[in-house]
């Protein structure tokens, strides 16, 4: 029997008509898609749940005021109720950060990750 990891949005259709049988989820909490299947947390209490995320990022040095204004023009757009609706069906959770936020939590993702990522010896070619 194949183990394999997706994102949930891509197998969905396949779960659905039965062809895959999900036995977990890897995010932190069910997703709304699939509410009986349990994390793998709730099996493994120690296991560090990855998190799947997309951050709209820019190059160092732009400037402060253009970095607010996309912000502020994101943080719009992530309040529209056809926004939300439109990531909710895709199984995410629509969160809009501020810079500082965002800042933080990809820095706290390096800190997780990149030492698992080097463990591991996978190289970017």
């Amino acid at each position: 029997m194949p183990l394999v990891s997706n994102v949930v949005l891509e197998v969905l259709p396949f779960i659905r008509s039965g062809k895959v049988k999900p036995i977990a989820v890897t995010g932190p909490k069910r997703t709304a898609s699939l509410p009986g299947v349990p994390t793998v947390g709730e099996s493994l209490p120690n296991y560090r749940a990855g998190t799947s995320f997309w951050a709209l990022v820019t190059r160092a040095g732009t400037p402060a005021a253009v970095v607010k204004q996309i912000n502020a023009d994101v943080v719009k757009a992530m309040q529209s109720t056809e926004i939300r609706e439109r990531i909710t069906q895709m199984d995410l959770e629509p969160v809009a950060s501020t810079p500082a936020q965002c800042d933080a939590f990809l820095r706290e993702q390096v800190s997780v990750w990149g030492p698992i990522v080097k463990a591991s010896g996978a190289r970017a070619d």
